[in-house]
């Protein structure tokens, strides 16, 4: 009889645990006090001068960085620690800092930040100084 009942129990906790029938894992859902541009890519516009912008996820507590494209190439993990941005992560929050650009051109890095099965972008534009 207990092994009946765990039966039941198991499959409504596997049977309700998803929102939607085809399994699809929900869409993250991020707070930040940065406006997006546009909503998917989530794009940021950064001042010429530099800025710090984070971003915490709603639902789901932890995450990582898949991918990170800078100016159309994909950045190698080895490479993280000589760009010309600063990017941490940590569980649910992740926080971009950018320096000012002297370049004399648009700078454009992109983050792909994953939990589980669902994978988001946040795409990043920075002007030249002027």
């Amino acid at each position: 009889m207990k092994t009946l009942a765990f039966i039941i129990m198991s499959l409504c906790v596997i049977i309700g645990s998803c929102d939607d029938p085809d399994g699809k894992w929900d869409d993250m859902k991020w707070k930040s006090q940065t406006h997006f541009t546009r909503d998917f890519p989530h794009e940021v516009t950064l001042k010429a001068s530099g800025e710090t912008v984070s971003f915490t996820c709603l639902n789901y507590a932890m995450m990582g960085i898949d991918a990170i494209d800078a100016n159309g190439y994909r950045v190698p993990c080895e490479e993280l620690d000589t760009c010309w941005w600063d990017l941490t992560w940590n569980d649910d929050v992740f926080i971009m800092s950018i320096p000012a650009n002297h370049s004399g051109k648009t700078r454009v890095v992109q983050i792909y930040p994953w939990s589980g099965d669902v994978q988001d972008s946040f795409l990043f534009r920075q002007p030249a100084m002027k």
